[in-house]
């Protein structure tokens, strides 16, 4: 129901595309008219939210993208789980690295700070990068 939608977008935004990943499809627009290209990702955005109201789907909003996505499948959950494993199997971790580059990263982020207390090492350093700009 997503792709026919992120269709609708594709031809009258030029440097735009889609994406379809094992988790989901994102339209990307990073090469789109930067203007045209926000207007047109707002519109989808609406659109998007209204024909999957009813769908047990997550539709976000990310630096020069839209994703589409089944609920409760996010880099959080996964980097929750990997960590929860490693606490679990009473191991350390020496070093931990989080990058991301936007703002659907930062649960990522918060959950990896919260699983240090559980996982590092004495020695552990953990590094969580990000740089992104705020979406209107």
């Amino acid at each position: 129901m997503a792709e026919p939608v992120m269709k609708l977008y594709i031809e009258p935004t030029d440097g735009s595309f889609i994406e379809t990943k094992e988790s989901g499809l994102v339209w990307h627009r990073q090469d789109a008219n930067p203007g045209f290209g926000s207007c047109q990702a707002k519109e989808m955005l609406g659109h998007l939210k209204s024909v999957l109201a009813n769908e047990v789907v997550a539709v976000k909003r990310g630096q020069f993208i839209i994703e589409v996505k089944p609920q409760g499948v996010s880099k959080g959950i996964v980097a929750d789980k990997v960590l929860t494993s490693i606490a679990n199997d009473e191991r350390k971790a020496d070093f931990v690295l989080c990058i991301g580059d936007d703002q659907l990263d930062e649960e990522m982020f918060e959950i990896i700070e919260n699983a240090m207390s559980r996982i590092a090492s004495p020695q552990c350093c953990s590094f969580c990068l990000y740089n992104w700009t705020k979406t209107k």
